[in-house]
């Protein structure tokens, strides 16, 4: 039977043979000589020279020293170049790649090629890292776990002065594959790469190629790839080593929003989750959290749910009591259920706004 909401979509290649002809041919310099480190800090740069300084700032002033900081300019058409390679010139742990423009995932991707440690941990460049970030991550990566995670905070104009992060509980979780890909949604594991390091052995070529067409969410979609190709165990640590910073001007905030853009990538992501042995009722839960978060976005982006009654019966398999029964319900449980979930997104508007009235009125 069809989906109530079904619009014209190219298929997707989830094998993408061709990907690998794309990858940059590595190339050896006096640095790759040297011992191996024991993590590579992967920075896609583009158009951040305004932030670029405080987040490079953030990786060299680490507890733990033993890393690489590799920063990829996407073909930046401002000074974030010049950023980099003055920063290189200064420090030998960082190493510099500039690239034509090919977007975040292709950055990631060439950053990756070009990696010499065994752990991976990526930060977008205009966000910053907790001082004891790599200490606290690396602590906790043991033989048997691929993924290693913290929480993160939002932030919304100057650089919070204390970066030690913020500690919730001392306990940490591990997860298999199913119920890490099913926690993905409900606020138990990060959908995105960031805030936490990665065995680099699950980064494949196919990981690191999520088609170009998706530059919102292709975050998610690479996470989902990544645990999918051989997680066999994932660890939480409940205190914050990253510092998301919530601006005008980043890609999801001048993104369009579309149901049928998001109704691909869940597709993508459906398909993706098709790759884990998992019964069909912990296949459609894991579906269903997916769903959810699309559900979320477009809610919160005040998109007009054409496939109500799609993406209804796509969260079934979550809790069919705690949904409406009624497709004219669903609009205003979503906008409840957003408000309380992005409420720290919320707060941290408003110390933005706050701030600057503080500033106005001084």
């Amino acid at each position: 039977m069809k989906p109530e909401f079904q619009p014209q979509m190219s298929p997707m290649n989830t094998d993408e043979p061709a990907a690998e002809k794309h990858l940059c041919p590595f190339v050896s310099s006096a640095a790759e000589k040297e011992p191996a480190p024991k993590i590579s800090v992967i920075v896609p740069v583009y158009k951040v020279e305004k932030y670029l300084p405080e987040c490079i700032e953030s990786v060299l002033a680490q507890t733990f020293t033993d890393f690489e900081l590799i920063l990829v300019d996407d073909g930046s058409p401002d000074n974030s170049g010049a950023i980099c390679d003055a920063y290189a010139a200064r420090d030998p742990r960082i190493r510099v790649f500039h690239k034509e423009n090919g977007g975040v995932t292709s950055a990631r991707r060439l950053g990756v090629e070009r990696s010499r440690a065994e752990w991976i941990m990526f930060v977008d460049s205009d966000d910053v890292v907790s001082t004891d970030a790599l200490a606290l991550l690396f602590a906790h990566a043991d033989a048997d776990t691929d993924i290693v995670e913290g929480e993160y905070e939002l932030f919304s104009g100057d650089v919070p002065v204390n970066r030690t992060g913020k500690i919730y509980s001392g306990v940490s979780m591990s997860s298999n594959v199913t119920d890490y890909a099913a926690g993905i949604g409900n606020g138990i594991w990060l959908a995105g790469p960031f805030a936490k390091i990665f065995c680099k052995r699950l980064l494949t070529p196919w990981v690191m190629s999520v088609p170009a067409r998706f530059n919102v969410g292709e975050d998610v979609l690479m996470n989902l790839r990544a645990a999918v190709s051989g997680l066999r165990k994932a660890v939480k640590l409940r205190q914050s080593v990253y510092f998301y910073r919530f601006r005008d001007g980043s890609a999801m905030r001048t993104f369009s929003a579309s149901e049928a853009y998001y109704y691909e990538l869940y597709e993508a992501e459906k398909e993706t989750l098709q790759r884990i042995e998992a019964s069909e009722e912990a296949f459609a839960r894991m579906c269903a959290w997916r769903a959810l978060h699309v559900a979320k976005v477009l809610v919160l982006e005040s998109v007009p749910l054409r496939g109500r009654g799609f993406w209804q019966k796509e969260l079934k398999p979550l809790s069919g009591s705690l949904l409406p029964c009624r497709c004219s319900l669903l609009l205003p449980w979503a906008i409840a259920f957003v408000l309380r979930i992005h409420c720290e997104k919320v707060l941290a508007l408003t110390h933005s706004v706050l701030t600057k009235l503080k500033k106005i009125h001084c």
